[in-house]
């Protein structure tokens, strides 16, 4: 588990699935997630 700092939609109209990216605090981890599917990330991104 991780505690969430910032959350965004970053999909746009017509997209298949409505992702969500939420950001880790105290990290450079941001998990996307299928904004209509279930608890586990779609991708995670790390800089």
């Amino acid at each position: 588990a991780y505690v969430p700092q910032t959350c965004e939609w970053v999909h746009c109209s017509g997209d298949p699935i409505p992702a969500l990216a939420i950001a880790e605090e105290n990290s450079n981890k941001i998990y996307i997630y299928d904004g209509q599917g279930s608890s586990e990330p779609i991708k995670i991104l790390e800089r």
